[in-house]
């Protein structure tokens, strides 16, 4: 693989790869566990999720503190959108024993691949965005957000805020 691997999802017959200091995505088959193509990208890849057709990449993308969420299509490996918005930012990076951490901001798609929730402006904002389109669908002001998930059915979601003012999550 290309350097600096950072997040992967597994289908049936692919891996697909974020590899942060290459700046692509590698595709990598199954069957032959070599690489058989890759998306060449501007920005660095953090994060990577398939809608459940396995035919469209989100890709959570880096660059500055101008990061980014893409929709790739995985045959022709075309770019779909790139958002202005949500804000995808390094945390931070941390080492110890020679190795070094990195922590992003996470995404998640829902899962039926047509929403997206993302923090906005940072943590304090979340944002319900369009796996088609990427546009703002929904905003929420609660806190940090921390973390989230959909229910299976994915008609429910779930998130972990930081309230800063109580210092209590909610």
């Amino acid at each position: 693989l290309a350097r600096g691997p950072m997040d992967m999802q597994v289908t049936d017959d692919h891996v697909y790869v974020c590899c942060f200091y290459a700046q692509e995505i590698q595709v990598v088959d199954l069957n032959t566990f070599s690489v058989t193509s890759s998306i060449k990208l501007q920005k660095q890849p953090c994060q990577i999720e398939l809608n459940p057709e396995n035919t469209i990449a989100y890709v959570g993308l880096i660059d500055d503190d101008r990061g980014a969420i893409a929709a790739f299509d995985l045959e022709t490996g075309n770019q779909i959108f790139e958002t202005s918005d949500p804000k995808i930012y390094l945390l931070g990076r941390s080492g110890a024993n020679g190795r070094l951490g990195f922590k992003f901001i996470k995404f998640y798609l829902s899962p039926s691949g047509d929403k997206i929730i993302a923090a906005k402006r940072y943590y304090d904002m979340s944002g319900i965005y369009s796996a088609v389109n990427g546009d703002l669908l929904k905003t929420f002001e609660l806190g940090d957000l921390l973390g989230a998930g959909f229910s299976n059915s994915g008609d429910t979601l779930f998130c972990a805020y930081l309230y800063h003012s109580g210092k209590r999550y909610k």
